[in-house]
């Protein structure tokens, strides 16, 4: 089963509610507490062969955190924090994830080392890869 990685971008109690579906999901504030650096978290998660879940995609913006992220080869999901936050209530952000969760499952199972991907808000295929960085 794949393990998914949760980082501050999204709630530890929406990562909780996937986890309580039978899904294996971890949360950076659980495993490493709040406020870790990317790029602390990073390699610990690839040596463990997690799939990373965020709304920060700045990630793939910053130098220091692309170069992490590049060296680790993690398999990582970008969720479009602006559709996602646009939603407002937990609840619909728990349905909206959860309406996506089959095709991150999917894709995660099919990924390659250092795949990344998106995850829209609104259009179909909700889940798309992303240029290699």
């Amino acid at each position: 089963m794949t393990t998914f990685f949760f980082d501050e971008n999204l709630s530890h109690r929406l990562a909780a509610c996937i986890g309580a579906l039978e899904q294996d999901v971890r949360h950076v504030a659980h495993e490493f507490g709040r406020g870790t650096q990317d790029v602390m978290w990073i390699p610990a998660v690839a040596s463990h062969g997690w799939v990373v879940v965020t709304g920060d995609k700045r990630i793939r913006r910053r130098s220091h955190e692309r170069k992490a992220l590049q060296a680790a080869g993690l398999v990582s999901f970008f969720v479009d924090k602006k559709a996602f936050d646009a939603l407002g209530s937990p609840f619909l952000q728990a349905s909206w994830l959860l309406a996506r969760w089959d095709d991150i499952v999917r894709a995660a199972e099919a990924a390659s080392v250092g795949d990344q991907f998106g995850v829209r808000g609104k259009a179909k295929p909700w889940v798309y890869s992303l240029p290699r960085l």
